[in-house]
């Protein structure tokens, strides 16, 4: 063979070679989906006003959630996303809302204290006003006296009710003595 043919077939070669190596299929390669986007957080909020009250006054609890399913909260039950509701806790209580979604489960709280109303005032003394028995009594201690004036206290009662029988018949005698002078 010839030099100038065996590079002729040498080049012939190395060329099939190269076109075979380059024409061969290369496996596919797969595609991949890409990466689903990241499931957003629940979020939850809650509120109390005022949160401090005395006993019978109403509080309102304000809420609020975003990627929520479910949304509960202690005390009244399920819930929208939002809103607002009035309370009138009877004893303190803190309020718990619970939110699901996707992306997991959130707690948010309110406490409402509740004090004891403060006490009425007392008066050390009644005014004359108040000792005094009203017209209608008067008259009724009047119509007893006439009824049973010989009535006699026999038991610590019955002593107890004489006196406020005698106490009032006095109290009305210088009542309609009073309102005579006038």
């Amino acid at each position: 063979m010839s030099p100038s043919l065996h590079r002729d077939v040498l080049a012939f070669g190395l060329a099939l070679g190269l076109i075979l190596t380059g024409c061969s299929r290369k496996p596919p390669v797969a595609k991949t989906a890409p990466p689903p986007p990241p499931v957003p957080l629940t979020i939850a909020t809650l509120s109390a006003s005022p949160n401090e009250l005395q006993q019978g006054q109403a509080a309102v609890l304000t809420w609020s959630t975003e990627n929520a399913k479910q949304i509960l909260i202690s005390g009244i039950g399920k819930v929208t996303a939002s809103g607002s509701k009035t309370v009138r806790p009877q004893a303190s209580i803190t309020y718990v809302l619970t939110a699901s979604g996707p992306g997991g489960t959130k707690e948010a709280s309110a406490r409402v204290t509740v004090t004891s109303s403060p006490a009425a005032s007392v008066r050390a003394t009644p005014t004359d006003q108040e000792l005094l028995p009203t017209p209608q009594a008067c008259r009724k201690i009047h119509e007893l006296n006439l009824v049973r004036p010989d009535k006699v206290p026999l038991t610590p009662a019955d002593q107890l009710v004489g006196y406020r029988q005698s106490f009032l018949q006095e109290q009305c005698e210088y009542q309609q003595a009073r309102n005579w002078q006038q």
